[in-house]
């Protein structure tokens, strides 16, 4: 991991796999998953303050 930040410019550290949601080349589909997610309990939540 790299940090982007000023006060820690080019600073990196190493992140234990086990602490990952995803590995890196995963990514994109895990983005997709976490997306289609989030629309739909917005959508169910949206229909439950209707009734």
């Amino acid at each position: 991991m790299r940090f982007a930040a000023e006060e820690a410019e080019g600073r990196e550290e190493r992140v234990p796999p086990a602490r990952l949601r995803v590995l890196w080349h995963d990514k994109d589909a895990w983005l997709t998953r976490e997306k289609q997610w989030s629309e739909l309990t917005q959508r169910l939540s949206a229909a439950a303050t209707v009734q």
